[in-house]
């Protein structure tokens, strides 16, 4: 059964499921009564001991914590953790949900510990804070929880030694500071965790080396900078693509300040960390986002400088030991940025004269909700060769679109299509609401 959460024109923004069918695709229930609608957030459905976790808004007691046995009666508050309407889950960050210890783990305010790192065995009672990190009624906000060998890792401040790297048995007496990466109160921000080689790899800055990648095996003498990919102060920069874990290496986006922004790999050791491939010769960006596993192969988003944004393959070996550096661009290239977008968002597509008279073909670029729905056209009608941009805009939703959407489309998955003759590409973009 898949869930998800869909808008229609009576219940607002609700919880939905499917078992692939027509028929078999209905209404959950209708948490907030009538069409505010109760799944206003991206409720990061995670599922625990039987039940569906999310984040729900009832219209009384603001964002909480819910489950669901995939019923209307089974659809139920777990707590109140901030009694009142403005709600102890934060509608614009996620909550991390992670299962960890026979519990589920998440960030919440209570409204007097501020934003800390909490527990629940899926009753009212069992739903407790861990600890409070970050002492009174500051926030530690804990992010990127990630379970390793029976510990939880995750980033927060205490107030002290600012935004490092912590771990947790589940006691508070066993949630502590992992490593002071950055000396003092300042922060190393760790970001992007990620569990690879029987170890935490994770993006942080020292103060002193800029972004690089790190790596840590749970103790503070053990955690440690990977290798200094841009030797200095600068770091590699931006990252748009978080780590991906493909045939027994670790891939990643960095700059190394001769290359520009490009895929690297590493095996966790500081000499086997090294360039794929540069995609775009020179210093120029080629980019790497969005990395994805699938089929045996790593797919992700790069520029060579000369097709645009187009969809790169790397190939794997199907040994796991090793990967050919063999990278090809598909036909079509098209991405949405920034993503997730609170309001307006650029449609970046590229047409390359590999489509074998493609380009002259009509091509369309349409929005569809989850359920299917076309939305609005962004495009219909010839298209050359070349990189073209479109706007995409939440308020810009025809009155009424497929009878469910009469104002600005709510916060939410869509899907931005791009089809021409035989060739189609589509990319997801995340409408969140500020």
């Amino acid at each position: 059964m898949l869930y998800f959460r869909a808008l229609d024109a009576a219940n607002g923004t609700e919880l939905w499921k499917s078992d692939g069918t027509e028929s078999g695709t209905v209404l959950v229930k209708d948490v907030w009564p009538g069409t505010p609608g109760g799944i206003r957030s991206i409720p990061e459905f995670t599922p625990f001991d039987g039940m569906l976790y999310f984040s729900g808004d009832d219209g009384t007691n603001g964002l909480e914590l819910w489950k669901t046995d995939g019923t209307e009666s089974g659809t139920t508050l777990v707590k109140d953790i901030r009694p009142g309407a403005m709600g102890g889950i934060r509608n614009e960050e996620p909550s991390d949900y992670t299962v960890f210890s026979g519990a589920l783990y998440f960030a919440a305010d209570d409204g007097t510990s501020g934003r800390e790192l909490w527990r629940s065995d899926g009753t009212e009672a069992g739903t407790v804070p861990v600890a409070d990190i970050n002492p009174g009624a500051a926030s530690s906000e804990p992010t990127g929880l990630t379970v390793l060998d029976g510990v939880l890792y995750f980033a927060a401040d205490d107030g002290t030694n600012g935004r490092e790297l912590w771990k947790s048995d589940g006691s508070e007496s066993g949630t502590m500071l992992v490593a002071n990466i950055s000396a003092g109160s300042g922060s190393s921000d760790p970001a992007e965790l990620i569990v690879f080689d029987d170890m935490i790899f994770f993006m942080a800055d020292d103060g002193a080396s800029g972004l690089e990648v790190w790596k840590s095996d749970g103790t503070d003498v053990g955690t440690g900078l990977l290798t200094d990919i841009n030797p200095g102060s600068s770091g590699i920069g931006f990252t748009p693509s978080p780590f991906a874990v493909f045939e027994s290496a670790l891939y990643f986006t960095a700059n190394d300040g001769t290359n520009g922004l490009e895929v690297w790999t590493s095996d966790g050791t500081e000499s086997n960390t090294m360039l794929v491939a540069d995609i775009n010769p020179g210093s120029g960006a080629a980019g790497g986002r969005g990395l994805t596993v699938a089929g045996g192969s790593l797919f992700f988003q790069a520029n060579d400088g000369t097709n645009g944004q187009e969809l790169w393959v790397l190939p794997g070996t199907g040994t796991g030991t090793s990967v050919e550096f063999d990278v090809e661009p598909t036909p079509f290239g098209l991405s949405v940025y920034p993503n997730p977008t609170s309001g307006r968002a650029t449609v970046e597509l590229t047409v390359s004269d590999e489509h074998g008279g493609a380009a002259a073909q009509r091509m369309r670029v349409v929005v569809y909700d989850v359920l299917g729905r076309q939305l609005m056209v962004l495009h219909d009608g010839p298209m050359a060769v070349g990189r073209h941009t479109l706007t995409f805009d939440r308020r810009d939703v025809p009155g009424g679109a497929a009878g469910a959407y009469p104002r600005d489309l709510p916060g939410g998955l869509y899907f931005v299509r791009l089809a021409a003759g035989e060739f189609s590409t589509t990319s997801a973009v995340t409408v969140v609401d500020r």
